[in-house]
């Protein structure tokens, strides 16, 4: 059964090279799944992903498995050795950024070309969407009003994409690119522009604001582009799940210091028992509230809400990492190695199934 196909790819920094090696051995075990599919969607370091490959396709070819297994190779080179490097080097002042421009030129590098291109310029490779949430105020107009069209002001969410019709058609690609990959703390915000206008649509920052996993919005697009719902089909590739807990049964009790962890007088013990990572290089206290908030790799939420709407047109290849903590800055040999071994043992049944069924 002919579909319309998408690949989805999450965010996670580094652990993108899980997605990578993921996609390398499903690529490898069914010959024609890049070549068939129709939209790349990706949420910060997936944003990375789908931007790449979009733009190996655009200037070399995908015709081959040999062509896209070189891609494939391309892309991990990106993430090992050369985003490894510089998330060795990251700064430890809370006060500035801890990544502020060498991701940013390190991806302006690979995506470069000849010519700026937009979101449109790739409408021939692939049909395209990253996330991004601007910081700004900025018009927009309210959903579900069916009776005239009413505007709010406000920050707010962006579907970066280049389907028919699309109010984003015109924004530069890599800027698009690093506006999902912009997270507060590691990287400064991101001004977007559009080639039809001088002035910045706005500074965005990462795309986990909107939603960490790109599934959802993706099909939303798609079936806004008069896709039936029972026509679409997606693969989805995890960054690693990692079960994230609060242990602590006196919560009850907490108020805003214990929650946001903001106060020097906050006792830190009461984290111990819990398992609730520091999410920057320059920050080691935790931050409960801000983990749930951005709790894309400690729960399932989009994969499970993406199965009940898809069903068996659906799967989520993600590495269980269970006990073990990788960093969306993690560097080290081991790390490497230990994200290769968690991507290499995934079953890769689920996704088969649906590339067997329904991408052709």
């Amino acid at each position: 059964m002919s579909t319309y196909k998408i690949l989805s790819f999450c965010g996670g920094g580094i652990r993108g090279l899980m997605s990578v090696k993921m996609l390398q051995r499903l690529q490898a075990d069914n010959p024609g799944l890049l070549q068939n599919t129709d939209m790349l969607t990706g949420c910060s370091t997936g944003a990375v992903i789908s931007g790449f490959l979009a733009i190996y396709k655009k200037y070399n070819s995908f015709e081959s498995e040999k062509d896209v297994e070189i891609a494939l190779k391309k892309l991990m080179a990106l993430y090992d050795p050369a985003m490894c490097d510089i998330f060795s080097k990251v700064r430890t002042n809370p006060n500035e950024p801890a990544i502020p421009n060498q991701i940013s030129q390190l991806i302006g590098q690979k995506l470069s070309s000849l010519e700026k291109l937009t979101m449109l310029d790739l409408k021939g490779c692939f049909d395209l969407m990253f996330p991004a949430f601007n910081i700004q105020e900025h018009a927009q107009q309210q959903p579900g009003n069916h009776l005239g069209v009413k505007e709010n002001k406000s920050w707010g969410m962006e579907l970066f994409n280049n389907l028919d019709q699309s109010l984003s058609g015109n924004v530069y690609l890599l800027e698009a690119v690093l506006a999902s990959s912009s997270m507060p703390g590691m990287n400064g915000s991101t001004s977007v522009y559009s080639s039809d206008s001088e002035l910045a649509l706005g500074q965005f920052v990462d795309g986990a604001f909107v939603n960490h996993d790109p599934t959802m919005a993706a099909v939303s697009l798609a079936v806004n582009q008069g896709h039936k719902l029972e026509d679409i089909s997606v693969i989805c590739f995890g960054t690693g799940f990692m079960g994230n807990y609060i242990a602590n049964e006196d919560t009850m009790y907490w108020g805003s210091a214990q929650w946001l962890n903001s106060a020097d007088n906050v006792n830190q013990n009461i984290y111990n028992t819990s398992r609730i990572p520091s999410l920057f290089a320059n920050e080691d206290r935790v931050n409960p509230t801000l983990n749930m908030c951005l709790n894309g790799t400690s729960t399932n939420e989009i994969p499970t809400q993406s199965s009940l709407l898809l069903g068996q047109r659906y799967a989520y290849l993600n590495p269980d990492l269970k006990s073990t903590y990788i960093s969306e800055t993690a560097h080290t040999c081991k790390e490497i190695n230990d994200m290769k071994t968690f991507a290499g043992g995934v079953d890769l049944k689920s996704a088969t199934d649906v590339i067997n069924k329904y991408w052709q």
